[in-house]
């Protein structure tokens, strides 16, 4: 009732502390309220259990989900014992994670926020190159200010935080430009490295990318590492391709710290093991000295930062090298079918992964790295094969976008396990991307659901092929019919929205009767719909057909209903005059009839007014009634007088009209 209604919203607002403690059932119940709500409304958590999006947990992380509880138990113990402790895990993982990753002596700092690490490592690079940060502060950036310089694929947000980090100016930072290779320009970020040093500036920090965000390519390393070996640059790495060193396990070489080519880098593990819960990992090489590091807040044998170990140390005890290689592995076999599937399709294009110039685009490392690529990225094009003119609508890159847009949105909602992103590229548009090594893992992605998205795709693509070419034809049927106009929708992949125009009318009466037009042929079929221009008039909007439609008869079905409406609106006006020249007319003999009968001066007068009301009775002025379907006034007497109406065309009760009456002539049988 309604205090359940009352109440309801109350249990979810912060309120004081209870006084009386709650037991842990009662916590538990609280929490699951939080959790899994019934209500209407979303609250603080999943709406309904059944529906929710708590994630279902294998063994290896249960076991996390466990470790975190233990770490807090491990937190409670004595100093002594907990030092021994965490500095037994760390050791642990420092090994392991120099063994998987192939970096030998590299030291790690683990946290939970994606950009700390990097934060850190920048901190530790300036007190690298100004020794006296320590004690001097910000004032030794005065004389030569520090400056950061990034690959263009990171977003300007990240610079915007590392700087406020930092205490630096955002004017520190540096975006280093594509190449023609689509991979950082060297020779740009010469040229921005000697400009700097003319004006004074200290280059101090360089990060890189290993496998951009759409094409999965590694910068230059090689080429990079002797620039910053020579100006002194900390060269920081990121990106998916890292997860390629995992793949090279069965090498027997085993690189030497001075052939990894970068000081530092960070691995987001629980993407790529799929294993929720899981801290970032950032690595950096022996060459960084104890005392930066701890001036960084690099130092992991703290013992609040070992703490934080428990759980990876349990993941890769879980998962064993096997099993942490395994799910790599099976993140990069899922890239190699789907480019292989892809290929099959002549109206595919391939942009990342797959393609010639990523594949004839190594890394040029020292070390040994798999032939793999992270990221596939492709997008639909069309593949005209009659003439040049055959679909002109299919090489307009606006219309390309939508298309590639409505690609993308059905083959999320009919593939959920198959995680795709919809990127935009200024170079190439509306593209899809399947990078799985980011969150494959997290949907469970296998090969048979790649198998899915192929017969899904070709099911898509042939709708959109079909509607290509008969939006051609559509457009032609428009030329040959004046009364309606082709729209062009802005976002909309469809065939397009038609307008209807009335031989004569406003603005306002064209799209009042589209509207009506869409109402009228939804009864017909339900894919028609009402459409917006880019000046807010009002169309018919058409979406996606196949070959099988007859465009001339969907024409035909749009124009013939547009007629129908127009006609019926001409009669609705026709009628809407004729009544309205009938209340002016009746309105003009009133007012005639109220001039005639004008009482004289004499009935004003006492007495004498009597008599003539009595010698001359004053008769009273008749109403006027409408007849719509005749469209003749006519008087009111008989309606009053007999309490009926009475039809233009039967006959008058009385033997002749009233002599007063101005009516049109009626037929007396």
């Amino acid at each position: 009732g309604g205090g359940d209604e009352a109440t309801a919203p109350t249990k979810r607002a912060p309120g004081p502390l209870q006084p009386n403690p709650r037991t842990l059932e009662e916590i538990e119940e609280c929490l699951s309220d939080l959790l899994f709500c019934n209500d209407s409304e979303k609250g603080l958590g999943i709406v309904d259990g059944r529906d929710s999006g708590v994630p279902a947990l294998d063994q290896v992380e249960w076991a996390v989900v466990a470790s975190h509880s233990l770490a807090a138990f491990v937190a409670t113990l004595d100093m002594p014992l907990l030092r021994a402790v965490t500095l037994r895990m760390v050791a642990d993982v420092r090994l392991w994670m120099s063994q998987l990753f192939r970096w030998p002596g590299a030291s790690l700092y683990l946290h939970r926020d994606a950009g700390e690490g990097l934060a850190r490592v920048c901190r530790q690079a300036l007190h690298a190159r100004f020794s006296w940060l320590v004690s001097d502060g910000y004032f030794a950036f005065q004389a030569h200010q520090p400056v950061l310089y990034f690959a263009a694929c990171y977003k300007s947000g990240l610079r915007h935080y590392l700087c406020s980090q930092l205490g630096l100016p955002t004017a520190c930072a540096r975006v280093v430009p594509y190449g023609t290779d689509s991979r950082m320009n060297v020779e740009a970020l010469k040229q921005l490295v000697e400009g700097d040093l003319e004006r004074g500036f200290t280059p101090t920090v360089l990060v890189a990318s290993a496998g951009q965000p759409w094409t999965g390519l590694w910068d230059p390393l090689v080429e990079l590492q002797e620039l910053c070996r020579q100006h002194k640059i900390w060269l920081h790495v990121e990106g998916p391709a890292l997860a390629s060193l995992f793949l090279e396990q069965s090498t027997p070489k085993e690189a030497s710290p001075s052939e990894v080519p970068w000081d530092s880098a960070i691995l987001p593990l629980g993407d790529w093991f799929g294993v929720r819960g899981l801290p970032y990992v950032t690595l950096f090489g022996t060459s960084c000295a104890p005392a930066d590091a701890r001036a960084a807040g690099l130092d992991a044998f703290s013992v609040h930062g070992s703490v934080e170990c428990l759980p990876l140390w349990v993941a890769l005890q879980a998962l064993g090298e096997q099993g942490a290689v395994a799910r790599v592995r099976h993140c990069f076999a899922l890239t190699e079918l789907l480019v292989e599937r892809l290929q099959q399709v002549s109206c595919i294009k391939i942009l990342g992964c797959g393609s010639a110039e990523a594949r004839s685009a190594s890394p040029g490392l020292h070390i040994p790295v798999a032939n793999a690529f992270p990221v596939v990225t492709f997008q639909y094009v069309w593949r005209g094969s009659e003439t040049a003119g055959d679909a002109p609508e299919g090489e307009n890159p606006a219309y390309l976008n939508d298309l590639n847009s409505w690609l993308g949105q059905m083959l999320c909602r009919d593939l959920p396990r198959v995680p795709l992103d919809l990127l935009e590229l200024k170079q190439h548009g509306v593209c899809l991307c399947f990078c799985p090594i980011e969150n494959a893992q997290a949907s469970y992605t296998t090969m048979e659901d790649l198998d899915a998205l192929h017969s899904a795709l070709l099911k898509q693509l042939f709708v959109i092929n079909a509607t290509v070419r008969q939006k051609r034809k559509f457009r032609a049927c428009l030329t040959d019919h004046v009364q309606l106009e082709y729209v062009g929708l802005k976002g909309w992949a469809g065939l397009g929205g038609v307008r209807y125009l009335p031989d004569t009318a406003s603005r306002h009466d064209v799209n009042r009767l589209n509207a009506e037009l869409v109402a009228k042929l939804k009864h017909t079929d339900s894919a028609f719909s009402l459409g917006k221009a880019e000046d807010g008039s009002c169309c018919v909007r058409l979406g996606m057909v196949t070959d099988d439609l007859d465009v001339e008869e969907l024409v035909g079905l749009v124009l013939s209903a547009g007629q129908e409406l127009e006609e019926s609106s001409k009669a609705l006006e026709t009628m809407s005059e004729l009544v309205k020249q009938g209340i002016e007319e009746a309105s003009r003999e009133l007012q005639q009839e109220n001039k005639e009968k004008q009482e004289g001066i004499l009935r004003h007068v006492p007495l004498v007014g009597s008599l003539f009301g009595w010698w001359a009775a004053k008769e009273s002025v008749r109403g006027r009634t409408f007849n719509i379907s005749s469209g003749v006034v006519e008087s009111t007497e008989n309606i009053y007088k007999y309490h009926m109406q009475v039809q233009a065309e039967e006959p008058r009760l009385e033997a002749k009209p009233e002599a007063t009456l101005q009516q049109e002539p009626q037929v007396v049988q």
